[in-house]
């Protein structure tokens, strides 16, 4: 792998494109971005499930929600003006900041991380929204009812961005090597956005009720696609992940023994159907280690 980079490297040094020779290589170096691309999906596509799926799952529900949030307080202040129902979108809005504080708090801490913050929001925005769609007549039946659907209203902002709103998009540009880092990435965030035209279109269609049963659709959708395909980088070099699809882009994954592998950086699936893990071998990677440092030295 080493030595083969080395002559591509030298290779490259050594030709200076110009005129016909410079047009053939912009469409060698165009088929070859190309066959990396397929080749990086054919090794990452659990990976990319869950980074575009989630994503989409999450702006579903937010924007959903985002978007006819003026619906909602109307629903909660009938007779409020439109200066009060201001007063409490910015309140919302406040819990969903601190919300974000939170997340940024906790997001690089290993005992929590990426993968269990998003798994926990999208759990709790299922739970909480849920239970706006099955208590809904109870919930507006009375005034204390509707204060209970206010606090369920306003944690489910909390928990969206103390969960996926923070981590999307930031996994998505963690668990894939540098090589696809923003074709994947920019891949899942158009995903994302589908999801939230979705949503756009259909709450204009359905009650106040059914929106919440689909928001909580999406939230369980996102939860179980991030237990099953999602890896936990908290705490991994990307370097380290680039020195992983060096090996597997040419074939020889098995030769590789690196922290990418370690159980606690794969997904469910990556351990229990891929078996990445099987390799993992710290004393191993550290002898290979020794050996590209003595051939790259400093």
């Amino acid at each position: 792998v080493w030595q083969k980079e080395r002559e591509d490297f030298e290779q490259l040094d050594k030709v200076t494109p110009t005129g016909t020779l410079a047009a053939h290589n912009h469409a060698a170096a165009k088929r070859a971005k190309r066959g990396l691309i397929l080749n990086a999906a054919k090794h990452f596509w659990p990976r990319l499930i869950a980074t575009s799926l989630a994503w989409v799952a999450n702006d579903f529900a937010f924007y959903g929600n985002k978007l006819f949030q003026s619906t909602f307080i109307a629903l909660l202040y009938p007779g409020a003006t439109q200066y009060v129902q201001m007063q409490w979108t910015v309140l919302n809005n406040a819990i969903a900041l601190t919300g974000y504080w939170a997340a940024a708090a906790l997001v690089d801490r290993p005992w929590w991380g990426r993968q269990r913050m998003q798994t926990s929001g999208f759990v709790m925005m299922f739970i909480l929204f849920l239970i706006c769609g099955v208590a809904y007549p109870t919930l507006t039946a009375s005034a204390t009812g509707l204060h209970a659907f206010q606090a369920l209203y306003f944690l489910s902002s909390f928990f969206n961005q103390f969960g996926p709103n923070c981590t999307t998009w930031l996994v998505a540009a963690e668990v894939y090597p540098t090589d696809v880092r923003a074709t994947f990435q920019g891949f899942s965030a158009a995903m994302g956005k589908v999801g939230a035209i979705i949503s756009d279109v259909v709450f204009g269609y359905v009650t106040q009720r059914v929106s919440f049963y689909l928001s909580a659709a999406f939230g369980i959708v996102g939860a179980i696609v991030t237990i099953i395909f999602l890896p936990d980088t908290t705490g991994m070099s990307l370097d380290e992940l680039d020195r992983m699809a060096k090996y597997m882009l040419t074939d020889e994954f098995e030769h590789y023994h690196g922290e990418a592998i370690n159980p606690k950086h794969l997904s469910l699936y990556e351990r229990v159907v891929l078996k990445w893990h099987k390799h993992y071998d710290p004393v191993m990677d550290e002898q290979h280690r020794e050996i590209q440092v003595g051939y790259y030295p400093a």
